[in-house]
């Protein structure tokens, strides 16, 4: 059936893609499904992960797979459905449809265990520009961050999970430099208990090294103080690390999930804005009235006094989403960066 593909975890192929069969309660990234994404991505086809609904992804998994244009899916030996929509998949030709594009969704994507929704995690989406020179240092904007939060730095990195490397970047450095000019993929991870997963991609541009970083930080129980003290820093946070660095966009959004960071085949927490930024360039370019969004929106103006960023906050107890409507009313979206257009689309409905 379809292309022959040859490659140890490809049981085997369809027209659009070559099916892994995973078992066990947790999917991660492992060299072996990092090397079957490259190759399949290489030859034009995706990786479809078919697990039972008793597994789950970790984020670095869930990422690569959205990153390569992978699908999930669930097979409850009743009925098929994708493990990040829900959308049910009558046939393999559903696969090959954009992700959701069914309109039905499987009740059992509906129905979580009770005890998944236990912690409160940020999803933080984000992207910086370096200059392309030999002082340049990547991962200063995260560990920068973490500390913010009253988090350590990560624990470690590594091209594949379980990650290899303890974290310094001066080697995450070094490794994507020894890569140019192909980009550079890494997953850092941080201490127990797990309070960080994410993805740092590190490529060269005409304007120098532009580096995103995209992923969750566990801040604690939901209800917790520790949770409500992060949450409420977090655009103070931003602000401050504008100081530093050239941050070119920035989305923070708190979710309900697992305390482990993984995602199960179930309808993942609502994402509620904490934090958007807009960096210098962006500021520039879409000619935001830097004066009116401080004003307005309680923007917290931040970086170079001539050139600044600004940060929309969104823990003043206001409601967010109408919040983020009424700023992007006042914004053309079509020249808003790529990269922060996908993250508030990630909201729904915005």
């Amino acid at each position: 059936m379809g292309t022959r593909f040859e490659h140890p975890l490809a049981v085997r192929a369809h027209e659009g893609g070559f099916v892994e069969l995973a078992s066990g309660p947790l999917v991660w990234l492992s060299a072996g499904r990092v090397d079957l994404l490259v190759t399949a991505a290489g030859v034009g086809r995706r990786v479809v992960v078919v697990s039972g609904p008793g597994s789950r992804l970790t984020e670095a998994m869930r990422d690569a797979l959205t990153c390569f244009d992978g699908r999930w899916v669930v097979d409850d030996g009743q009925q098929a459905y994708d493990g990040l929509t829900g959308a049910v998949l009558g046939s393999w030709a559903d696969i090959d449809q954009p992700s959701g594009t069914s309109r039905a969704v499987a009740g059992r994507f509906l129905d979580p265990p009770a005890n998944m929704y236990g912690d409160v995690r940020l999803v933080m989406s984000w992207s910086q520009r370096h200059k392309a020179d030999a002082d340049t240092v990547v991962g200063g904007m995260l560990e920068g961050f973490l500390a913010g939060l009253g988090l350590a730095a990560p624990a470690g990195w590594g091209v594949c999970e379980p990650v290899t490397e303890p974290w310094d970047k001066a080697e995450v450095t070094r490794f994507a430099r020894s890569r140019v000019p192909d980009p550079t993929r890494v997953v850092v991870v941080g201490h127990h208990p797990d309070t960080l997963s994410a993805t740092v991609s590190v490529q060269r541009t005409r304007e120098g090294v532009e580096e995103t970083v995209t992923g969750l930080v566990r801040v604690g129980p939901i209800g917790s103080d520790a949770a409500q003290d992060r949450l409420a820093a977090v655009p103070g946070v931003l602000a401050g690390l504008c100081e530093s660095t050239m941050p070119l966009s920035a989305v923070v959004m708190a979710q309900t999930g697992s305390g482990d960071l993984a995602w199960g085949p179930w309808v993942p927490g609502i994402p509620v804005p904490v934090a958007v930024l807009v960096g210098p360039p962006g500021v520039r370019d879409l000619g935001i009235d830097v004066a009116d969004a401080v004003q307005h929106w309680s923007a917290l103006r931040a970086g170079r006094p001539k050139l600044p960023a600004l940060v929309y906050p969104f823990t003043d107890g206001t409601d967010p989403v109408a919040k983020l409507r009424g700023i992007l009313a006042g914004i053309d979206r079509s020249r808003l960066p790529e990269a922060l257009v996908r993250d508030l689309g990630s909201m729904g409905g915005v």
